[in-house]
């Protein structure tokens, strides 16, 4: 039987929680201790052998800098709902299609405006851009007006109308300048999937690259890459006639410009200016590369 020692308290307070909070200390480091109840207080006692031992170490507990609770992350901001943005984009491919399917002027144009990887690569640099406005057929048309809406919207979300479509509008070309590259000289495609995968990817990589210096758990800042991912997978690599190296371009040319923008984070200039410029730029550079191809 063990013979009972004399006491002694360690610690003391008014909190019962404060007490017990110490008192897992000392058991996590194998000092036997009782709490009691004394006028008004609690003491946290331990036997006389193990007193210094108890204070040294209940000391240095006192002294640590208490952890700072976690915040929840803040919501990133809404700049637009998107709605205006998304008005546009149906307006001009649905146009473009009536005109390619009425040859308005007399002129063939699908031929002068769609993906030509030679020609493209001997300087007919409009095609990158004015195929992107050009479908093969109402279904071709009609998918792409859907998902370019649903992901024109996200994006005009974060970035606002103006710039979004601009970014959108980018990435297309630069994908579609990159795959004609990687493709051999007769390739020829046409649709907006490369700008609309390249929403996808500037959504993807600008969330992400928003939230990775937050304090949250892994899960939370990378659901954007695992979502975007998926989507592309799921969307942008099936079907007979999907030209999944314009996709896997696009997205790409996506993601590039969304890191870049979540870098410059509080620095990007979203303003109203900025959005007038930037859609008003995206339509110059749509209007100029048709000029040019006709």
């Amino acid at each position: 039987m063990k013979t009972p020692q004399a006491q002694i308290a360690v610690y003391r307070s008014r909190n019962r929680a404060a007490c017990t909070e110490r008192a897992l200390v000392l058991h996590a480091l194998d000092i036997d201790y009782e709490i009691h109840a004394v006028d008004n207080e609690y003491l946290l006692l331990v036997d006389v052998a193990d007193s210094d031992r108890a204070s040294n170490e209940l000391g240095e507990y006192n002294t640590e800098p208490p952890l700072k609770p976690k915040r929840p992350p803040e919501p990133m901001p809404v700049i637009s709902d998107g709605v205006a943005g998304v008005v546009v984009y149906v307006i001009l491919l649905v146009a473009v299609g009536w005109i390619q399917t009425q040859d308005v002027a007399g002129l063939d144009w699908f031929p002068r405006g769609k993906i030509d990887a030679g020609l493209i690569m001997d300087g007919e640099w409009w095609r990158t851009v004015t195929a992107l406005t050009l479908h093969l057929d109402v279904g071709h048309l009609s998918a792409n007006l859907v998902f370019g809406a649903v992901f024109g919207v996200f994006a005009s979300q974060m970035l606002g109308n103006g710039l979004a479509w601009f970014s959108i509008l980018m990435s297309g070309v630069f994908g579609n300048a990159l795959n004609a590259w990687l493709h051999s000289p007769d390739h020829t495609a046409a649709g907006a999937s490369t700008a609309i995968f390249g929403a996808l990817g500037l959504f993807t990589s600008y969330v992400w690259r928003r939230r990775r210096n937050t304090d949250t758990r892994w899960p939370y800042r990378y659901a954007p890459v695992i979502a975007g991912v998926a989507l592309l997978a799921y969307t942008g690599v099936g079907g007979e006639r999907t030209d999944i190296g314009a996709h896997l371009s696009g997205f790409a040319c996506g993601v590039a410009i969304g890191v870049v923008y979540g870098l410059l984070g509080d620095r990007l200039p979203t303003g109203r200016n900025t959005q007038k410029s930037a859609a008003a730029l995206a339509l110059g550079i749509i209007a100029a590369a048709w000029v040019a191809a006709v």
